[in-house]
């Protein structure tokens, strides 16, 4: 078969994307969702999870498995968190998805419940909320 196709292009694809000024805030965009699929991949084989598996114990489907997996969509919360307890995800593949890189616990007390902690410190222990934070 002869090749017809004798123009070759000197244009560089990436280059000339690179020069919309959405570029950048779109390529932001598609790094998260591919470091997302990335680690729902990495997570659900070390598992030994099958997509087919994975997309029964989330309620979804297997075709929405690959297309997080491939970056190819982006994610509802609540199928994030169906993910999320499916994969026992933990603060290291929350810092490998988003890149933090500190665990920061923290405790916090409202405005109200602050004041009255100063007055009774038995009072204090109810409104006590502890957490974790990610720090960049």
């Amino acid at each position: 078969m002869k090749n017809t196709n004798k123009i070759k292009s000197s244009v560089d694809p990436l280059a000339e994307a690179r020069k919309n000024p959405r570029f950048l805030e779109y390529s932001k965009e598609a790094a998260g969702r591919m470091r997302l699929g990335a680690e729902v991949y990495n997570t659900r084989i070390s598992r030994g999870l099958s997509q087919q598996e994975l997309a029964a114990l989330t309620g979804t489907t297997q075709k929405m498995i690959s297309n997080i997996e491939n970056a190819g969509v982006d994610v509802r919360y609540q199928t994030l968190n169906k993910i999320k307890d499916a994969l026992h995800f933990q603060e290291d593949n929350w810092s490998r998805i988003f890149g933090f890189s500190k665990v920061v616990e923290y405790c916090f007390f409202g405005s109200e419940v602050a004041g009255r902690a100063e007055k009774n410190e038995q009072e204090s222990e109810l409104f006590d909320v502890s957490n974790k934070i990610l720090i960049k």
